[in-house]
């Protein structure tokens, strides 16, 4: 497996890991969907990442993160600042 599909497995496993965690349910009742970053901590983060990302996401039937999370980011280092992106499917 290549270093872009492992972070994608990864990612994916991450997000859906938050998405069920039970002890965010009582602020989420009281707040409503909230944000998630995921931080990438790879040295070949660039878009075809992303991509793998996106490829995995289809993969697994593309589950609707809308009732816990608004929105997810990606963040990642570029040379020496840290980054943010919202990812395309939130």
């Amino acid at each position: 497996m290549d270093m872009d599909n492992q972070v994608a497995k990864v990612f994916a496993e991450v997000v859906l890991g938050k998405f069920n965690n039970e002890s965010y349910k009582p602020t989420v009742n009281q707040y409503g969907p909230g944000i998630l970053v995921v931080g990438i901590e790879s040295p070949w983060f660039d878009g075809e990442t992303v991509q793998a990302i996106n490829e995995k996401w289809d993969e697994i039937g593309s589950p609707d993160l809308s009732t816990v999370f608004r929105w997810v980011y990606l963040g990642f280092r570029f040379g020496s600042e840290n980054k943010a992106i919202l990812w395309e499917f939130t």
